[in-house]
């Protein structure tokens, strides 16, 4: 990838500070964040009215010093691209300004530095604008803005001779963050794979970015070129029960994914058809004679059309057709109960909302918007057949079906992320995927936004650990952990539990990595941004070899090269966007074997690790060590005893007898 100097790299550079009274709030922006306004104007785009609280984070004043990266998406309406921000928070007491302002009313003064930018070299601009916070910061006087100004025109200069591909790892500690999880390592490497609701929380927020960022750099090309899109949701709003009914147009964006969460709430697996959560079942005592045909009696928006018209329709009118059908049934069902004469508040009128948000809830595809209609003998009634014969029957949507038409899709949806032949990046982060580094609390709604369908967000503020119907996998680093046992990572689904479960060759892999780290930072040999075994450049080789064995085994079809790499994970990484737009994209894998790189026979030391990372295990080692350790206790008493009593024997005694049997 090129430095990209024909686009403006360095957007701003901005002041936050903490106000007694407003709360976190922009002091100064250069150029301004909103045209035609001051630099100490202190106004924020609408689009980016909570960037404050993003540069000044929840829980600051807990540290004297911070930095923070971060997401913002681009004010254009048009553009989709994501806006990269680096803030730099520092803390000093109120006594040592010189030149206090009417504002500064409390001990201590609190305010951060922050650059937007359109590059993702989150490190490169942290180690320069931390110099020119502290420089800042020295003068101990906060009217003085040049320095900022003569530091952003320095920084654009720089920037333009920088290229994303060989900056956007710089500053990471991934060999900080293989010491903290360890082999789990391996466990949230899979997590990010299948595009699940996560949050990883932890302080002071440089450590919680630190983890995130390092994480997506073991992805090749992921952190470079493939967070273009990490906070745009779905353009097309993903249908559930209680939303409203919008006809669909081949003009929008045709992308539309139910989350595996969305699953679970609904009480529905992803691998069985099921009829409870959408069927439409009419009355038992409800005669067909009884039901009213379509005439002037019924609204005439709710009049079916005919097996001729439905027929005559083009294919770009058959979803709307689909809903208009469906709507039909409802009423049909329901007795023709118009929602108009009822009160809004009476029985009959909620009962009939709920069977309109049912009927709501429809399944569309990019390229396929056929609704599989089935009765209760599972057989399939054609669309242009007169829905009129299928009357008593209850109209049920097969998820089966449906995923399957999912999954033959060419392509599911256009991205902007480049990819190139080996179809990487892994196209995690798009349509309605979203990564946050870092959020604050303002953000909290994010949590229930139906729009995205999966996010990784970190989060500083406990209140965002107490949602947990809204995540799948809270990953924090708790106090209590000892110092040889990885973070804690819960998983809320049992199903996703069975799905991260590392399989034996998983765990050589982990734990060769694990190990090598260790050793390397135990024998001080570590030095940063090199290539040598146990660096970081090193970890996202291993990282790297790791994926494209997984993608080189997917492609060969081969189920027993799959069972290493934990065939529950696989299936579960085939039902993704990420997979989808891979597999029609990936053209070729150079030089790459099929099979698990760590494959081959269980040894004792294999039998070893899986007991050390289960519960049973570590109380049986626990168990043996004790033992070991009484046994061991036992012998040496027994061996300072003998020593002490053949040490009292008089030197007589133990005087060998002569031949002739004296003394």
């Amino acid at each position: 990838m090129t430095s990209r100097c024909d686009s403006k790299l360095l957007l701003h550079i901005i002041v936050v500070g903490f106000h007694h009274k407003k709360g976190c709030q922009v002091e100064f922006s250069y150029p301004p964040l909103v045209p035609d306004t001051g630099e100490c104007s202190g106004e924020v785009p609408l689009e980016w009215k909570h960037l404050p609280t993003l540069a000044l984070p929840d829980g600051a004043h807990n540290y004297s010093k911070d930095t923070i990266y971060f997401h913002l998406k681009d004010k254009k309406d048009s553009s989709n691209t994501t806006v990269y921000g680096v803030s730099c928070y520092r803390q000093i007491d109120a006594k040592d300004i010189v030149n206090k302002t009417d504002d500064i009313t409390r001990g201590t003064v609190q305010k951060s530095v922050c650059v937007l930018t359109t590059m993702p070299c989150f490190g490169a601009v942290a180690a320069k604008l931390e110099l020119v916070t502290h420089a800042w910061f020295e003068q101990k006087d906060f009217t003085q803005l040049d320095l900022l100004k003569d530091a952003f025109n320095s920084l654009s200069l720089s920037l333009s001779s920088l290229s994303s591909e060989s900056q956007a790892t710089m500053g990471l500690q991934l060999h900080e963050v293989v010491k903290l999880y360890k082999y789990k390592i391996l466990v949230l490497f899979k997590l990010i794979m299948l595009e699940r609701k996560t949050i990883f929380f932890m302080t002071p927020v440089s450590d919680l970015c630190n983890v995130i960022l390092s994480l997506l750099s073991l992805f090749p090309g992921l952190l470079e070129l493939g967070l273009v899109e990490s906070v745009q949701p779905t353009k097309t709003p993903i249908l559930t029960p209680t939303t409203p009914l919008k006809k669909e147009t081949f003009d929008e964006e045709p992308f539309v994914e139910v989350s595996h969460s969305e699953l679970k709430q609904l009480n529905i697996s992803s691998d069985t058809s099921v009829e409870s959560s959408f069927a439409l079942s009419e009355p038992a005592d409800l005669a067909s004679s009884a039901l009213p045909t379509a005439d002037s009696s019924l609204p005439a928006a709710l009049n079916r059309p005919t097996s001729k018209e439905l027929g005559s329709l083009e294919a770009g009118d058959v979803g709307k057709a689909q809903v208009e059908s469906i709507k039909n049934h409802a009423y049909l069902a329901a007795g023709g109960v118009d929602c108009s004469a009822l009160e809004l508040d009476s029985a009959d009128a909620l009962y009939q909302i709920d069977l309109e948000d049912q009927e709501n809830y429809i399944w569309s595809s990019s390229r396929s918007r056929t609704l599989a209609l089935t009765d209760g003998e599972n057989q399939d009634l054609s669309l242009t057949e007169p829905l009129v014969q299928a009357e008593r029957k209850s109209l049920t949507i097969d998820i089966s079906q449906a995923k399957k038409k999912v999954e033959v899709v060419p392509i599911l949806s256009p991205t902007s992320i480049t990819i190139d032949k080996a179809g990487l990046p892994l196209a995690i982060f798009t349509k309605g995927s979203v990564c946050h580094p870092y959020l604050s609390l303002s953000y909290y709604d994010i949590l229930e936004d139906i729009n995205i369908r999966s996010f990784v967000i970190g989060a500083s503020n406990v209140l965002f650990k107490q949602k947990k119907q809204n995540i799948d996998v809270l990953v924090e680093k708790s106090p209590n952990v000892k110092k040889d046992e990885p973070a804690g990572i819960v998983i809320m689904d049992k199903e996703l539990q069975k799905q991260l479960q590392l399989t034996t060759e998983d765990l050589r892999f982990s734990h060769f990595i694990s190990n090598r780290v260790e050793e390397t930072a135990a024998t001080g040999e570590f030095l940063e941004a090199t290539e040598w075994e146990g660096g970081d450049e090193w970890i996202r080789a291993q990282f790297k070899d790791y994926l494209q064995s997984l993608m080189a085994s997917v492609l060969a079809e081969d189920n027993n090269l799959l069972e290493a790499f934990n065939i529950h994970f696989v299936n579960a990484w085939k039902s993704t966007h990420n997979y989808k737009v891979w597999r029609n994209t990936v053209q070729q894998l150079e030089d790459v074997i099929p099979g698990h790189p760590y494959q081959g026979g269980v040894t004792l030391n294999d039998v070893k690790l899986q007991l050390a990372r289960s519960e049973r295990g570590r109380k049986i080692n626990a168990a043996v060590d004790l033992a070991g350790k009484t046994v061991g206790e036992a012998l040496t008493s027994a061996k300072s005893f003998v020593s002490s009593w053949w040490s009292n024997k008089s030197p007589t005694d133990t005087q060998p007898p002569t031949e002739d049997g004296g003394t």
